[in-house]
C-alpha cells in the first residue's frame, strides 16, 4: 500500500527553506504499518529529526484506528539530507522492545551496528544522529 513501508521524496527547491532529499523504511505489523501509512507520515513530519519521529510515534501509538491491537509494533529507520549539505540526519524509532541498525557514510572508515533498546516505561525509543 502506498507510503505505507516506505518513502522516498525530494522536498522543497533550494532557498530559505533548503530543499532536503528523504528516505524511510519500516517494519512490523503490517496492517499497523498500512492503516496509518507510517513511513509517509514520518517521512513528513516537520521539525529537527528527533522531534519528527517522536511526534509520528507518538500518533502512531494513539491513533483510534489501531484500537484493536493490545500493542503497536513498528519500526523505522530514516534518513534526511539538506540538498545543498554534506551532512545527514539519521533517525531510528521503535515499538518493539530492541531494534537492530547499521550505517556507513562516505566519512567513516568501517561502519557501525547498533542495538537500540526502549525502556520499559516508554512508549518507543528513539535514536537520533548526524552523519
Amino acid at each position: 500500500m502506498f507510503g505505507s513501508g516506505c518513502w522516498a521524496e525530494h522536498q522543497g527547491a533550494a532557498g530559505p527553506d533548503n530543499a532536503q532529499v528523504i528516505g524511510c523504511s519500516v517494519s512490523g505489523t503490517g496492517e499497523q504499518i498500512m492503516r496509518t501509512m507510517l513511513a509517509k507520515e514520518c517521512a513528513q513530519a516537520k521539525g529537527d529529526i528527533f522531534t519528527a519521529l517522536d511526534g509520528c510515534f507518538g500518533s502512531f501509538c494513539a491513533t483510534p484506528s489501531l484500537a484493536m491491537y493490545r500493542q503497536r509494533s513498528a519500526g523505522l529507520i530514516l534518513l534526511r539530507k539538506a540538498a545543498d549539505s554534506d551532512s545527514a540526519e539519521l533517525g531510528i524509532a521503535h515499538t518493539t522492545q530492541s531494534m537492530g541498525y547499521g550505517y556507513m557514510s562516505a566519512g567513516m572508515a568501517s561502519p557501525r551496528a547498533r542495538i537500540s533498546r526502549k525502556k520499559e516505561s516508554d512508549q518507543a525509543a528513539i535514536v537520533a544522529t548526524r552523519l
